[in-house]
């Protein structure tokens, strides 16, 4: 497990994290990155941030004006 792995889960669990990536349709490896502020596609960052809020999770949303987002 990576250091960023370790620290993704250590928020989002296993079974959150493949429920997210079922109802926003992206990789988990993306979630990951886009949790991390890594670049993500503006419209995949909009799934990943509508699934995050609809689970309750709007926690792990990077604030706006982060550079992670194309």
């Amino acid at each position: 497990m990576t250091h960023l792995e370790k620290r993704v889960s250590a928020k989002l669990s296993p079974h959150d994290l493949r429920a997210i990536s079922v109802e926003s349709c992206v990789d988990p490896r993306t979630i990951r990155a886009f949790i991390d502020g890594r670049v993500t596609r503006s419209t995949t960052a909009a799934r990943i941030r509508k699934a995050l809020n609809d689970a309750g999770r709007a926690d792990l949303i990077p604030s706006l004006g982060t550079p992670g987002e194309k």
